[in-house]
C-alpha cells in the first residue's frame, strides 16, 4: 500500500477496512457479477455454478476481455479504463453513505441529483424520491419518470458498488442506482470498491477489440495512404494503453493471415521498443 493510499480520504472515512490491496481483476468480477445478474437474472448458472462461481474461473485475460465487453460496448461506460488505470489503487471498504457523491445518470435525473437542494447527496436524493413515490405509489404514475429508482430489496453486503477519488472527493463511479437504494432502505454505509489515487501515470488497457478491429480494417484497406494512417493510429493506442504491445503481438504477428500483416506487426513493436 503506497503512502498516498495511506492517507487517502477514502480510508480515513472508512467504517471498516477489508482489504486494503485488492487486484483490479477482483475489482472487474465484482463489478461483472452485477451486471450480468441485472442483464440475465441473479439466479443464472453455468456448468462452473452461479455467476460469481464461474467468474473465479476464468483467467485474467478472460475477465478483462468480458469487462470490456460488458463496461464498454453493452454498457457504453468508462468503467474498463476505470479499472484498469494504472494510476489506482483498490481497496475494499465500507463507507458512509454522506461521505460518497452521485455521479450523472440521465439528463432528466441529472438535473434533480445536481440541484441545489439535492447536491448530489444519496441521502438527499433518497428523501426527495421517498416523498415523490408516496404521493405516486403506483408505477403507471410516474410523471418525473423515476421508476427506476422504486426501492428494492438490498442483497447483504456484496462488494459492487465502485468510487473514485480525487482531491479529497470521493464520487460513485458505477453504482448509482445501488447507492440510492441503499439510501432509500436506511442503509448508513455501503461497501464499496474505492479507487484510490496513487501517483503514477494515468493509463489503462484500451482492449483487445481495438486492435484486432484495427487490423481487419487494415486488411481491408484499399489505399497506402489508408494502411499507413492505420499503422500509425494503432501505434498511438499501444502508445498510450498498457495492453497494446501484447495486442499487437498477438493479433498482429502471432494470428497474422499474411506475411505482410506480420511484418508491420513486428514494426509496430520495434517502434515500441525504442519508446
Amino acid at each position: 500500500m503506497t503512502e498516498h493510499t495511506a492517507n487517502s480520504e477514502t480510508q480515513s472515512r472508512a467504517l471498516v477496512i477489508y482489504d486494503e490491496d485488492v487486484p483490479p481483476t477482483d475489482v472487474a468480477r465484482g463489478y461483472l457479477q452485477v451486471e450480468l445478474g441485472n442483464v440475465f437474472g441473479e439466479n443464472l448458472r453455468s456448468d462452473a455454478g452461479s455467476i460469481d462461481e464461474s467468474l473465479e474461473t476464468l483467467s485474467v485475460s478472460q475477465v478483462n476481455r468480458l469487462l470490456e465487453a460488458v463496461s464498454y460496448t453493452y454498457r457504453m461506460n468508462g468503467t474498463f479504463h476505470k479499472v484498469t488505470d494504472a494510476s489506482l489503487d483498490w481497496m475494499d471498504v465500507e463507507l458512509p453513505l454522506d461521505a460518497i457523491l452521485l455521479t450523472k445518470i440521465k439528463p432528466h435525473i441529472s438535473e434533480i441529483v445536481y440541484s441545489s437542494d439535492i447536491q448530489r447527496s444519496p441521502i438527499a436524493f433518497a428523501a426527495f424520491l421517498g416523498e415523490y413515490f408516496s404521493h405516486h405509489p403506483d408505477l403507471a404514475d410516474d410523471p418525473q419518470d423515476l421508476n427506476e429508482f422504486r426501492p428494492r430489496s438490498l442483497a447483504g453486503n456484496a462488494t459492487s458498488l465502485i468510487t473514485s477519488e480525487s482531491d479529497g472527493v470521493i464520487e460513485v463511479f458505477d453504482g448509482n442506482h445501488r447507492l440510492t437504494n441503499a439510501a432509500l432502505l436506511g442503509a448508513v454505509s455501503v461497501r464499496v470498491f474505492a479507487g484510490i489515487p496513487n501517483g503514477r501515470e494515468s493509463i489503462s488497457m484500451k482492449g483487445d477489440s481495438v486492435f484486432l478491429t484495427l487490423r481487419l480494417e487494415y486488411e481491408k484497406a484499399e489505399s497506402s495512404e489508408e494502411r499507413v494512417h492505420i499503422l500509425e493510429t494503432c501505434l498511438l493506442l499501444a502508445k498510450s494503453s498498457t495492453d497494446g504491445r501484447d495486442a499487437i503481438h498477438s493479433y498482429w504477428v502471432e494470428h497474422a493471415l499474411t506475411e505482410e500483416v506480420a511484418s508491420e506487426g513486428k514494426v509496430m513493436l520495434a517502434r515500441l521498443g525504442q519508446g
